[in-house]
Parts: structure tokens; sequence; C-alpha cells
């Protein structure tokens, strides 16, 4: 049977041969004709894919203007005009042209938003024309390609307003390395020197003696005067609040005001909040003077910035930002500021200046007086009331007493007469006024600068060069106590020693407002 088969097989293999020959040509064909169809396919498929890609990115470049547009609205609005979602478009009207499409065909465009991802996908798809393939049924080959791009998140920028709150008194012209270090017994030996000639000279002044040189006081080689560091570090961070945030929005989210203080608000200093950055002349026009009254300048800030919301358009104001920078070299050096003990008390507590038995000696009236003046230090000289003439048999004249005395009052406005009061204890209105920052949720930073004990050169204007300021371990520790209760944590408050880390901690500062997740654009 088998061989039977066989035999019959050859006797026809010639028949068969030709057969298989021919649908083994045939398959060729096709694969060849379907290789060149199917390229064309493949490359109106990458065409497809660079048109997505452009699509997507252009896509999100008008979601982000769509964005801008509503800064600060509630709600996102998508684009209504073009890369609506949805909407089908033709390739064609979006500028794009592929060759060997389908006859009556055009590839499609759609685009599709992802809110809560912030992105955007652009999806292409068309039908690539079957040129050799219609022998086998075929006319069109499908191509689609998709592409996704992130748009900038629609919690972007809301307006901000910075005061930066600077010590301009005197110390600001010392060094900010010391020439000598701190020596107690010899400060203790100046100062009782000191009180005793007050009290010969009946002054009641508060000054201490800090001019206390030991003789061994030499000046560190490259140390800088604080006030040249200080408008160093200024521009700064000028510097870096255009970069990080006015380089990525236009300056009407960004405001900020200069207030340099000593024992007053130096309003003719000073730079009242405007649009942008600080003044470059402001910054270099701070000039020392005075004595230290953080009081002062913290008040200012309060005032200033509790309504900023009035300067931006409605629709930002409920989501205004306030920052407050407050910078020191030192402790509060003066008391004249009065002080509520307890805020909506009503209650204003401080020392009121007397003088005792004013210009009479026993009993006797004073009957002739003059302006005499008494010398207060580098501050100048102050006028005071003197008795020239009493009545016979005696005529001579004598400086009145002054002393001060504790008083308090009960109403709802300063008391008139508060040019005269004094604290009870100076960092209580500082403290208060921060109180009321954190309490309204402002962000206020705190930089205590050069605050090293020691004795350094002082380079007053007009002064001998080699004079110096002792700055001892409680004015110190008073200083950095204030600062960081007034930081609204531990990481707001900052220490500089030197130019550089002052020029860090104002950098760092204005990095940290610039990258709040709320007020800079995240792309």
């Amino acid at each position: 049977m088998r061989k039977t088969l066989v035999k019959q097989y050859a006797e026809n293999a010639d028949g068969n041969m030709a057969m298989m020959g021919g649908l083994c040509l045939s398959l060729i064909l096709m694969g060849a004709v379907a290789t060149i169809d199917y390229s064309m396919a493949t490359n109106n498929g990458g065409q497809s894919q660079n048109v997505a890609d452009s699509l997507s990115l252009a896509a999100a470049i008008q979601m982000g203007k769509k964005i801008e547009e509503n800064r600060g609205r509630e709600g996102l609005t998508l684009p209504t005009e073009i890369y609506v979602e949805g909407k089908e478009y033709s390739a064609k009207d979006l500028g794009f042209a592929f060759s060997g499409l389908a006859e009556d065909t055009d590839a499609k465009v759609t685009f599709k938003y992802n809110l809560e991802e912030n992105e955007v996908q652009a999806t292409v798809t068309g039908y690539s024309k079957a040129n050799f393939m219609g022998m086998m049924g075929v006319d069109k080959i499908p191509f689609s390609s998709v592409s996704t791009a992130e748009f900038p998140s629609p919690q972007i920028q809301f307006p901000v307003s910075i005061a930066m709150v600077i010590d301009n008194s005197n110390s600001m012209w010392s060094d900010e390395d010391p020439s000598a270090p701190w020596d107690q017994a010899h400060y203790d030996h100046h100062y009782n020197i000191f009180r005793n000639d007050q009290r010969k000279n009946h002054d009641t002044s508060d000054d201490m003696a800090r001019q206390v040189p030991t003789g061994l006081e030499k000046r560190p080689p490259g140390t800088k005067q604080r006030i040249s560091s200080l408008r160093t570090a200024l521009t700064s961070l000028n510097d870096t609040l255009y970069d990080a945030v006015l380089g990525e929005v236009d300056q009407r989210y960004m405001r900020t005001g200069l207030i340099p203080f000593n024992h007053n608000f130096i309003s003719s200093k000073s730079s009242r909040m405007n649009w942008g950055t600080l003044p470059a002349s402001k910054i270099s026009g701070m000039s020392p003077s005075g004595e230290t009254d953080t009081s002062r300048g913290m008040d200012k800030a309060w005032n200033w910035l509790k309504n900023e919301h009035n300067q931006f358009d409605s629709t930002m104001r409920d989501d205004l930002k306030r920052y407050v920078i407050l910078m020191t070299d030192g402790q509060n050096t003066t008391n004249r500021t009065v002080q509520i003990d307890k805020p909506g008390s009503g209650v204003w507590r401080g020392q009121v200046q007397r003088t005792r038995n004013g210009y009479t000696d026993n009993s006797r009236p004073c009957t002739q007086r003059q302006t005499r003046y008494r010398n207060i230090g580098e501050a100048g000289r102050v006028p005071y009331q003197a008795c020239v003439a009493w009545g016979p048999p005696r005529n001579r004249w004598v400086p009145p007493a002054t002393y001060w005395a504790w008083t308090t009052k009960r109403q709802s406005a300063r008391p008139s007469d508060g040019r005269n009061w004094k604290e009870v204890d100076w960092v209580d209105r500082t403290r208060h006024t921060c109180d009321k920052m954190h309490k309204e949720g402002w962000t206020v930073f705190t930089i205590g600068y050069a605050l090293t004990q020691g004795i350094f050169q002082r380079n007053l204007p007009g002064r001998p060069a080699n004079e110096y300021w002792a700055t001892d371990p409680t004015e110190v520790a008073k200083a950095k106590e204030l600062l960081e209760y007034c930081a609204t944590s531990e990481e707001h408050h900052i220490t500089a020693s030197n130019a550089e880390q002052l020029n860090e901690a104002f950098e760092e500062i204005g990095r940290e407002i610039a990258t709040d997740s709320s007020i800079r654009i995240k792309m």
C-alpha cells in the first residue's frame, strides 16, 4: 500500500510543484504590497505623534493663559475658543497636513483635561490609504497617537505684601566683628564712675557707660560696617524676590515697603508700600542715627499691612499673604512709648516725668527762668528751664530736680500727655504688636545681626576713629529673646554674625516667600 501511494505521488510531481510554486509567489507579492502600504501607515503614525506632542504643549500653554487670566478667582475655566475638551478637530484646520490619507478623510484631534493632575491630553487618529492591499479587501490602515503635557497649577500666585522693618540706630555704624572681648569687671568699674558723675550733675538720663575701651582693642582685619553689609543684603533680597516671584508673573501680585527705625520711625528714609521690589535709592539711602526701639518699626508695619488688601483687585483680597521681616542688632535702648497692659482693657500704664519743688527753693518762688541745655551724649543737647533769679534776698539759679512717677489711666485713646510717658517694659509693646500679627495669620521673620558680646569700633561720622561701644551678655540675651518671641516659628528666626551670613539670611527668606506653594507658579 505505501509503495503504491509513493509511486502515485512521484508520477504526479510535476503538476503539484507548479501549483505550490504559484502559491508561494502570490504570498511573496502580497507581502511586498503590504510592506509598502504599512510603511506609509508607519510614516503617518510617526507624524501623528509629532502632531500630538505639539498640540498637547500648545493646549497646556493656552491653559496657562486661562489660569493667569483667572488668577485668584474661585474655580477654573477651560479653553472655550480653541483646544476645547470633547470637540473633534480636523488636523488640517489646526495647521497640520498629512500625506497618503484614505480618500475623503483627515486626521482627527481631540483634547481631554485632568484638573487634578494639571494635565492635558491630545489624541490624533486617522487612516492611511491602502494602495496595493485593495485586492485583499483592505482599503485603509488606521494610526493613532497620544501625548500628555502639564500645565501650571490653578493654585498659583496670590497677592503678597512684605514690610521690611530694619534697624537704623547708631549701632549700625559699628563693625560687625568685635575689636576686643567683653570684660565685665572693666565695664563695672567705668559704669560706676559714670553713675557717680550723673548724680553729681543731677543727670536723669538713661544713657549707660558703653564707651569702655580696655586698651586692648584691635580692629579685626576685613571686618565691615553693619550698615554696609545690610545694604548689600537688602539688595540681594530684592534680586531674589524679583527672580523668583516677579520673574514668573507681573508685579501686580507683590508689594513691598521699607521701614527703617531707631527710637522713632524714620519717615525720611522709608519706602511706603508699593508695587514690585524696593527702590534701590531707598536701600542705599539708609543712614543710622539715634537709639533703638523695635516697637516703633513694628507698629508702623502693623498700620501699613492691616489695610493692604484694599490695594489689590477685589477678587484677590481674601487671599492676601502678609510678611514682616524684622532685623535688629541689639536690644531696645529707649523707653519712650506708652504701654497697654492688656489688649482691649483700655488701661494705659507708664511713667510720667515730674519736677520736684519745681522752680522754688525752700518754698520761695522763682522770679526769672532761663532756657539752658544739658548734654546727653551723641544725641546732642536737650533744653530745660532753670531758675536764674529768686526773690530777695537770694539771687542764684538752681536746676530743677526731675523724677519719674508711676501712674495708670483708663481711657479708650492714648493719654493726651503720652509724649511724657515711659514704658514699664519696653519690649511689651513690641510683643503686643507681634501677638496681633500672629493672631491675624501674618508670617513674621526675624534676623538677629551681630548679636555678639564684646567691644566694637563705632565708626560714627564726625567722631574719633578709635571710639568703641560695649555690648554686654544681658543685651545680647534680651535681643535674642524678643526676636525669638516675634518670629512665627523657630524656623522663622535667623541669626547672622557677619556680612556673608546676613546676605544668606535675607536670601533664605526671599526663597521661602517665593517658593511658598500659594504664591509661586508651579510649572
